[in-house]
Formats: structure tokens, sequence, C-alpha cells
């Protein structure tokens, strides 16, 4: 709730405007003269990077010998995403925009894992940075603009929010260590933009900016297998580690600041960055019709 509110009250704060993280300005999807219906589709590209904090997992087991054995898993990782896909939706008449999303992604985790066992046991700790191959990414979402009002003559001040929801599945191998994860990646942005500043450069040239910025939150639900099917007790014994789990992260919470330039009557195209608890920025080709 503390992160909720603190959202509403940088939004407010920004002297520009409030847009949406890893999906160009979805505000630029929306009409603005009511009731009209338009189709969308845009070309995405996007780049990401969340830290996972620590976590930590006790339990107790009878071992191959009998004897009671009680052991700590502890897991973080910093996940990082690249992704290129499509966006294709509609917003019918006086309704919100829906959409689909579909592409590929590559992930590259930076994985740390320890196991803490009893006496006379080894304990083990290991770090492994591993990338994935390109696995199929698909998700869906609903947008709209909340509030516009005429900001100086010729500008106006477009406020929305944005829904949408990702699935990630992939795994990758390193030196006898295999890992793999299902994310549920759900994502809320609160967002707005001014509409449009120009700028030539030069006589025959003229640029439209549409500037954007703003906050969003960012969930995952998902679970991980992590083994290392190499290791070794004290003795020299193989002893195989396999851990699952599920991820348990707090909302990430981050910042984005872009623009939208004009290119031609119907195309658009949005260059953005995003700190926060998550990095990354974004490309956006957008084609309305």
């Amino acid at each position: 709730m503390k992160k909720i509110l603190l959202l509403s009250i940088l939004l407010y704060l920004f002297p520009q405007n409030v847009f949406c993280a890893s999906q160009g300005n979805f505000l630029d999807l929306i009409p603005v003269t009511p009731g009209e219906t338009c189709y969308a589709v845009v070309l995405q590209a996007d780049y990401q990077k969340n830290e996972f904090p620590q976590q930590r997992d006790r339990k107790t087991e009878i071992d191959s010998i009998g004897q009671e054995r009680h052991f700590s898993e502890k897991r973080s990782s910093d996940n990082t995403f690249s992704y290129s896909g499509i966006k294709a939706g509609v917003n019918l008449k006086n309704l919100p925009f829906f959409y689909l999303t579909a592409g590929y992604a590559k992930a590259e985790i930076d994985f740390s894992f320890s196991d803490e066992l009893t006496r006379n046991k080894k304990k083990y700790s290991k770090s492994v940075s591993m990338e994935s191959d390109a696995f199929p990414v698909f998700g869906a979402g609903i947008c709209g603009r909340i509030y516009r009002t005429e900001m100086l003559k010729d500008y106006h001040f477009n406020l929305g929010l944005d829904l949408n929801y990702r699935f990630l599945d992939f795994d990758m191998n390193e030196n006898d260590i295999d890992y793999a994860s299902e994310l549920h990646e759900i994502q809320l942005s609160l967002a707005g933009s001014v509409d449009s500043f120009t700028w030539k450069p030069f006589s025959r040239l003229e640029l439209n900016f549409s500037p954007y910025a703003g906050c969003k939150i960012s969930h995952f639900i998902g679970d991980e297998v992590y083994k290392d099917l190499s290791n070794r007790d004290y003795t020299g014994t193989p002893d195989p580690i396999s851990y699952k789990g599920d991820i348990e992260t707090s909302n990430h919470v981050s910042f984005f600041l872009g623009t939208g330039i004009q290119l031609t009557r119907s195309m658009l195209m949005t260059i953005e960055t995003r700190s926060g608890d998550e990095n990354g920025y974004a490309l956006n080709l957008i084609y309305k019709f």
C-alpha cells in the first residue's frame, strides 16, 4: 500500500507526464476523438534486468543411512531478459484498448545457491552465470486514458493506466548444471504524456515529439528448478544437488522516461529508459489504422 501511495505522489510531481514501461507510449494507442475505433500494431524491442533477493528455506529429512538431516537452502539471482515481439490490439469506440503480445526472448541468469548441511556433512555453495536459447513469450493487456486536459495553447496533458501480463518459460544448462524457470509477470503502470512538441532542425524537416514519463509496479509469480549433477560429498562420492522452489519476490517499482517521435501520420516511434528496482530500455514502432 505504501508503494502504491508513493507512486501516486511521484506521478503528480513529474513536471512532464507519466507513461508505461516497456510498452512504448500506450497513450498514443488511444484515439483522442471520443467514440472512434482504432487498430494498432506495435513492433517491440525491450531489455530489462530484475534482481530477485535472497530467499531461505529450512527443511528436515532422513538421509540414505537413516540420519536426520537438517538443511537450509538459500537462493538469489539477477535475471536479465532481452525481448523482441509484436503487440496488436483494438480500441472499440469508447472501450479501453485491448491487446495481445507474442515474441521471443533470451534470458541471462546470475544465480547463487547454497545448501547448509548438518555436522559432518559438506556445505554446498555456488554462483553461476547462464544464458538460455531463444524462447517464446506470450501476453495480453488492457490500457486506457483516464484524464485529458489542455495545458497551454495547442498542448494537452494525458493520464492513463496500463495492466498487462506476460508468461516466460525457459531452461538452460552450463557444465552439468541445469536451471529452469516458469514465470508469470504482471505489470501495472500509471502514465501520462504531453502532445506534442514541434522541432525544425532544418527548414524542410519537421519533427513532432510526445514526451512521457511514469512509474510501474511489476510482480513475479513462478517456480524454478536448479540441479548440479557434478557435486560430490566430503568423501568424493557423487552427491547431486537438486532444488525446486517457488519464486517469492516483493513488488518491483521502477520509473521510466521516454518520447514518441511522429514518423508519418499513422506511424510513431518511441524510445524509453527505465530505472529503479527494474533497469531497462525499449524501442517501439507503432502503426495505427
